[in-house]
């Protein structure tokens, strides 16, 4: 998961919480695996440990 260079694992792992809504709202559903063993983007904010992003996913995962 540290080596993911999708977009959305990028905009958690810096905290650009501002990107992360913007892709997910627009380029990348937030269920939309980003890697080869199938992790989405709930995945990764667990994985990071980021309460932030974890309620962006949720938010965006609402709005569909």
């Amino acid at each position: 998961m540290e080596r993911n260079e999708s977009a959305v694992a990028c905009a958690m792992r810096v905290k650009a919480y501002g990107l992360l809504q913007e892709l997910l709202a627009f380029q990348v559903s937030p269920a939309a695996c980003l890697d080869e063993a199938g992790n989405r983007s709930l995945h990764y904010a667990a994985y990071y440990r980021d309460l932030a992003a974890l309620e962006i996913v949720l938010q965006r995962c609402g709005d569909q």
